[in-house]
């Protein structure tokens, strides 16, 4: 198709494109994302210390088979994420007591 027939609209008004079809402007609208949402989580840790909001993707809470919870699924997330900033600071971190949804 030839995009000459198309015309893109201005931001944030809710229509993505106008297509001229036989002399008629008509107007698409936005789809909906599928992609999965971004989660928070309060993370408590052994020695008492808190870790409010971690966000994790909605990409690693999907579980392709539907086994794990996705509270499981979001501790393996965080403790990755935490092993990740140990790394590099050189201070671990203490291993994690509760996850709760934020």
């Amino acid at each position: 198709k030839s995009l000459s027939r198309y015309q893109f609209s201005p931001p944030n008004t809710g229509l993505f494109l106008y297509k001229i079809y036989r002399g008629v402007t008509v107007a698409g609208r936005k789809k909906k994302s599928t992609k999965p949402v971004a989660q928070v989580f309060n993370v408590v840790y052994e020695d008492g210390s808190l870790s409010s909001n971690r966000r994790i993707p909605g990409e690693m809470l999907v579980d392709p088979f539907g086994a794990e919870d996705v509270m499981d699924l979001a501790r393996s997330a965080i403790e990755k994420q935490d092993a990740e900033v140990s790394k590099l600071s050189g201070v671990p971190k203490p291993a994690i007591k509760e996850i709760t949804r934020a």
